[in-house]
């Protein structure tokens, strides 16, 4: 069976975010957002776990960010459409 081109396969956006101290937890965030959203996954945390880089569908980008932005003790850093560049941009934040 042949492979799916590069250019048929689901695009994804991936987005950095950021808890603020005292805010809820990873899994809870992820259900909250993932209410009317199918595709929102965890797909890299830090060390501390006050900063992790969510994966979506791109059709679904909009509506998570505007979740994200409604969310209390959350805030998203970045967003792109390669997860290399995500990381690179937050580990430059830290530092």
């Amino acid at each position: 069976m042949p492979r799916v081109n590069k250019s048929a396969r689901g695009k994804k956006r991936w987005v950095g975010v950021e808890f603020e101290s005292g805010a809820t937890s990873n899994r809870q965030l992820i259900r909250s957002l993932s209410e009317d959203l199918d595709t929102v996954e965890i797909a890299w945390v830090s060390d501390n776990e006050k900063t992790l880089i969510l994966g979506v569908k791109l059709q679904e980008y909009q509506e998570l960010k505007k979740k994200i932005g409604e969310a209390a003790g959350v805030r998203s850093l970045t967003s792109s459409g390669k997860i290399r560049l995500v990381k690179s941009r937050l580990s430059s934040l830290r530092n």
